[in-house]
Formats: structure tokens, sequence, C-alpha cells
């Protein structure tokens, strides 16, 4: 395996899986199945990430095939799949909830007090010190969410590096996307064995739209509601997600994940 990962910050990974699998799926029982994974391998004495292959860690105990398959994955590549596409999912306030000791009250303060737009405020006030003034630096709450700026910053890394194109540069807003997707699913209502991607024509160029069927989609019962929609324009190729929020004031109503405009100049 080639990621060094230190089984507290693989815990606090999981720990947080739990969390948002709880949110998303609303499965308690998968939920804490992640959170007892999280708590053994705190504990194991063994470096897990440095484990020889799937089966030696499928024998921690309360690591299930499915948890250690996704430990395995992302311990081999350094990309955990289906944790960043929930993170891709929430705001930055609740990636602050995310952290243990944090309730939805503290967030909302740190949020309005520190003016945070995205995740990357949200280092940046850590770096400059500012959290200090909000947070006692010796508190469980700054340690808490410490402990997530520990393991999230290389998801937002590798974003920022796949949204290189922005959308400005595409000439693409959000209510095209959006029309895109409500247009899609008016004329083609899902079916799994014809989910082939259908060609829509803007100002913006040529799209390709169709129903996500990855393993994120499949895990959260969300097939036939979240859609996939790939623009290609000369050389450049961008790829978005519209799914049904199911939170926060845009519960409902569908949204386009990770959709960039301003802040990719100020995060490079």
């Amino acid at each position: 395996m080639n990621t060094q990962i230190s089984n507290k910050d693989l815990a606090q990974i999981l720990f947080m899986m739990g969390n948002m699998v709880e949110k998303f799926e609303r499965n308690e029982f998968k939920s804490e199945a992640y959170k007892k994974a999280s708590r053994e391998i705190e504990k194991n004495k063994n470096f897990v990430c440095l484990l020889p292959d799937q089966k030696s860690i499928d024998d921690v105990k309360y690591v299930g095939k499915v948890i250690s398959n996704e430990i395995y994955q992302y311990c081999k590549s350094g990309y955990y799949k289906r944790f960043e596409d929930y993170l891709d999912m929430l705001s930055v306030k609740e990636i602050i909830c995310l952290a243990e000791e944090i309730d939805t009250e503290v967030a909302e303060h740190l949020v309005d007090s520190l003016n945070l737009q995205d995740f990357y405020d949200l280092l940046k006030v850590f770096e400059n010190g500012r959290i200090k003034n909000f947070i006692d630096k010796d508190s469980p709450q700054y340690r808490s969410l410490e402990s997530i700026l520990n393991v999230i910053p290389s998801w937002y890394s590798r974003k920022l590096k796949e949204d290189t194109i922005s959308e400005n540069q595409l000439h693409v807003d959000e209510s095209v996307l959006i029309y895109l997707d409500r247009q899609f699913r008016k004329r083609y209502p899902f079916d799994e064995s014809n989910n082939k991607p259908k060609e829509f024509f803007s100002e913006s160029g040529k799209f390709l739209v169709k129903y996500s069927t990855s393993e994120s989609a499949y895990d959260s019962n969300k097939v036939g509601d979240w859609v996939n929609i790939l623009l290609k324009k000369d050389d450049k190729e961008k790829l978005w997600t519209v799914v049904t929020s199911t939170f926060g004031e845009k519960k409902g109503k569908r949204v386009v994940l990770g959709f960039k405009k301003n802040k990719l100049n100020k995060a490079s």
C-alpha cells in the first residue's frame, strides 16, 4: 500500500463517513458500522494502512468486508471516492458539524462571524489564527475541528485540480445545467436498461446527459435522481452532477454539486 496515513486519521475519516452515511442514506445501522470500525482502528496497535492485503484488514475487529475494501482501496490509491463524493454535497457549515465536539449552533456562529463561504475560507482562518478569536485553542472543540482539517485538505486540493477549467472559462451558468437536467428528466424517465447519454445543445456547446450509475449513487439509493452532465468543447471537458438536495435552504430542489464560479482563482 502507498498512502501513509495514521490509524488516528483513518479513524477520523471513518467516523465522518458514519455521520455522512446517516445524513445522506438515513441508515443508522451502516452509520454505526463505520463508527465501530473507527473506534477499533484508532486503538489498534498495528498500522492499518501498512497491512499487506485486504484480508488482513478484514481481520481487524468490527471492520466488515465493505469497509475493509474501501480502506484497502484508499490506502492503495490515496483516493476515497465515496468519502469525497459525500464531501462534495456539504456546505462549509455542514463540514464543520462533522467535528465531533461542534454542534450546529457553534458552526453557524463560526460561519457568520468569520464569513466562511467554502472550505478554503475555513482553512485560511486556521492558517492566519483568526479561528482562535472564536474557539479556544486548548478546547475540545478546537481539537475536534483541527482533526477533520488534518484529513480533508487532500479532497479539496484534488477538487481544485479537477476544476482548473472553471465554469466561467466554459461560459456555463448554473441555470443552464438546471434547465438541461429538467428537460432530460422530463423527456427520458429513468430506465436502467437504456441509460445511454443523450445529446443536448446550447450556446455553451454540446452536452451529454445521463443518469448517474456510480457506486455512490447506488449506495445512497439515488440512482434515477442523480444526473451527470458532460460538456465537451474544443479540447476542454467538464462533468457536473445534478441532485435533489436533502437538507438546508434548498431541500427538495435540484442543485449542481460543487458548482464553482469565482473561487478557483482565489484558491489557486
